[in-house]
């Protein structure tokens, strides 16, 4: 009966300590990587803004903006290797339901790098002709670093550089801090625009451009490359072909608001401890279990030094 268990016990013992490495340098690369079923919410709200109300065509000051964004995953869309993912964001006045912008992208990445790519209907508003590329909705899981990306923005349909800032606290995590500028782009043009607003003749129309730029801000929690916090400054402009007039259409900055902010913090916090346990805890705790099996395995197989006198 002793040797018996103490043949098990050495079984046993050497297959955790075989399990330890395969389970940290080979199963937890293949276990880590953006969920297939993500499903996110956030509010941002932007206080003392100023838009050009189109159904009425006055500038609006002192207004309170809401920026709701919802992200989910298509599971079925989704392999082993990609995470398909639809993001819908719509920027309103609450006061009186005027809609500033709407956006909707369906984004396809890579589940280990979070790099976007061009299969599975990925699209920006419908257009599946957009060519996406860089980061969008999360950085490379578990694996973020002090350095500069490529960001894909949805309102100039381009890719920016997002530049690392500095490691500032947010909600009790160590978060990297990145800052993308994007340079005044032109991404749409309007035709038949009245002249009095631009200070131009009030008698004639104008054909102009909207010419967009911003800051976007964004904190990232570099155990599992999720966003825990963002900022983003915005202005609009309205300029004429020859750039002879401009006026700003719309300046605001959104913030997001603490509930959002907790709430993300504690899915990331989560997914930290689901990564540590994948990645450092189970290995560990095979290698340990295992070298305490064989150990005892072996106490177990000497014989007993009465049998060994006789």
């Amino acid at each position: 009966m002793r040797r018996g268990l103490g043949w098990v016990a050495l079984v046993l013992g050497f297959a955790l300590i075989a399990f330890a490495p395969l389970q940290r340098f080979y199963a937890a690369d293949r276990l880590v990587g953006l969920p297939r079923d993500t499903y996110q919410k956030s509010t941002l709200v932007a206080s003392q803004a100023s838009y050009l109300d189109a159904r009425t065509g006055e500038l609006r000051n002192g207004a309170d903006l809401v920026a709701t964004s919802t992200t989910r995953a298509d599971a079925r869309a989704s392999t082993g290797k990609i995470t398909v993912l639809d993001s819908f964001t719509v920027v309103e006045d609450p006061a009186n339901g005027t809609r500033l912008d709407v956006q909707a992208q369906r984004a396809a990445l890579d589940r280990k790098t979070s790099e976007l790519t061009n299969c599975c209907g990925a699209a920006v508003g419908g257009d599946t002709g957009v060519r996406q590329s860089g980061l969008a909705v999360s950085w490379p899981i578990g694996d973020v670093r002090k350095k500069t990306y490529d960001f894909f923005d949805l309102s100039t349909k381009r890719t920016w550089p997002m530049r690392f800032d500095t490691v500032e606290r947010i909600q009790g995590i160590d978060a990297y801090k990145f800052v993308m500028h994007v340079g005044p782009t032109p991404v749409s043009e309007l035709p038949g625009f009245p002249g009095k607003p631009l200070g131009l003749d009030a008698t004639k129309t104008f054909t102009v451009d909207r010419v967009y730029e911003s800051q976007v801000t964004t904190w990232v929690d570099p155990r599992t490359g999720s966003p825990i916090n963002r900022e983003q400054q915005v202005t609009t402009m309205l300029r004429t072909k020859d750039g002879a007039a401009a006026m700003i259409a719309a300046s605001f900055t959104l913030k997001m608001t603490p509930d959002s902010r907790r709430r993300l913090a504690k899915d990331s916090g989560e997914s930290a401890l689901l990564i540590s346990a994948i990645r450092t805890i189970i290995p560990l705790g095979a290698l340990v279990t295992g070298a305490a099996l064989l150990l005892g395995g072996l106490v177990l197989l000497r014989r007993p030094r009465g049998r060994r006198a006789a």
